[in-house]
């Protein structure tokens, strides 16, 4: 089943972020150009794999350019691991009858997947279409406490259903951190809701302790942080991380060995880009202590970490968890006080404050609500 208006066929090129519906937890809805017979999947091209995706189909309702994918929802996947590079068959798990005008839906949980078309005539190719897309916002100076309450001071009800993650950290450069002893950091970048938030110096990872946390902020000027810095040169050359850092969403890495009482975690897919980030092990939790960052990474061997292993076997059959995790994957809103908190599908695996929060619509909701027009190429995807 084809997904467009028009099969003229345009260069083989990924989508790219210059579309609204290409933001992490967000959704594109893409008009069926036929209909009336049974499919139980859909397939899609991946260009690059990453995190999280999810597929439906929906009803139409309304005309012409009223037209949306309001109707009611057929059938849909769920949040499932994007699939590899290639040509993918998703199953929808039922078989479903969508009529022509219908809708078919795609929702990501990051930006760095991406979907394109294969060779010219193929059932999996570009269009140039009208497409309704709905994207995420984000709410900042949000906290979690390890249970299924977030805090969020703009919580509404309507986001009721809706998928929910922590946006990653926010890099911020030219920032000056004080010799030992030093509790203000210079940063023309910070904001007040950065209070509460993490903060990692991937410049000189030595200057802040594991865990250094924010805990006043002098808008777009400096905060004061706790505990106190362990080193730095007072000149405003380093980079700092304010946020959840490493991979979002975390990958998971198997085959890794972790040592009692050992600062050294062996990690074959060790990446200097995941300093910072947060490591636990789904294999044994008790290895880690709640919190514990990477402070350094010798690519394809292994990590530092702070604190210690608290556990370990020394053998390699662990498998962590590396990056964005304080909210698990593919988690959902499912009640909210307004103006001050929601409740999610997951509890969080961590407490943290400081957060931003990403809300949108992945997994997709049963009912898509607040869209918007866009027109550019689209991908198509065939039902069978």
């Amino acid at each position: 089943m084809k997904i467009g208006y028009t099969a003229t066929y345009i260069s083989p090129n990924p989508i790219g972020n210059n579309s609204l519906g290409d933001g992490a937890s967000s959704a594109t809805y893409l008009k069926l150009r036929s209909g009336g017979y049974a499919i139980s999947n859909l397939a899609i091209n991946v260009a690059a794999s990453s995190g999280n995706i999810s597929l439906a189909v929906y009803t139409d309702s309304g005309a012409g350019a009223s037209a949306k994918p309001t109707g009611g929802q057929l059938a849909a996947t769920g949040a499932i691991a994007c699939p590899a590079v290639g040509y993918s068959v998703i199953s929808l798990g039922s078989a479903i009858t969508p009529q022509l005008g219908d809708w078919a839906a795609l929702s990501c949980d990051n930006t760095a997947a991406t979907f394109s078309c294969l060779a010219t005539g193929s059932n999996t190719t570009f269009s140039a279409g009208i497409a309704w897309v709905q994207g995420a916002h984000a709410d900042a100076g949000c906290s979690a406490n390890a249970t299924v309450t977030v805090t969020d001071t703009a919580a509404a009800t309507a986001n009721v259903g809706l998928g929910i993650m922590v946006a990653p950290a926010r890099s911020d450069t030219l920032c000056s951190v004080p010799t030992t002893g030093g509790t203000t950091i210079t940063d023309t970048h910070c904001v007040a809701t950065d209070a509460g938030a993490t903060v990692f110096n991937s410049t000189t990872p030595g200057n802040l302790a594991a865990g250094t946390t924010i805990v006043t902020v002098t808008p777009n000027t400096s905060f004061t942080i706790t505990p106190a810095t362990l080193s730095g040169a007072g000149t405003a050359t380093q980079t700092l991380l304010i946020g959840q850092a490493g991979p979002d969403p975390a990958r998971s890495d198997t085959l890794c060995t972790v040592t009692s009482g050992s600062a050294t975690v062996l990690d074959p897919r060790a990446a200097a880009a995941d300093i910072g980030a947060v490591i636990t092990s789904t294999t044994t939790p008790a290895n880690f202590t709640a919190g514990t960052i990477i402070t350094a990474a010798s690519a394809g061997v292994s990590y530092t970490v702070s604190p210690v292993a608290a556990s370990g076997a020394g053998t390699a059959t662990q498998t962590l968890l590396i990056g964005n995790q304080v909210i698990p994957a593919n988690t959902t809103i499912t009640g909210a006080s307004a103006g001050a908190s929601y409740t999610i599908s997951n509890a969080a695996a961590l407490t943290a404050a400081g957060l931003s929060l990403t809300i949108g619509p992945h997994p997709l909701p049963s009912v898509p609500a607040s869209l918007a027009a866009d027109f550019y190429n689209s991908v198509l995807m065939k039902g069978s």
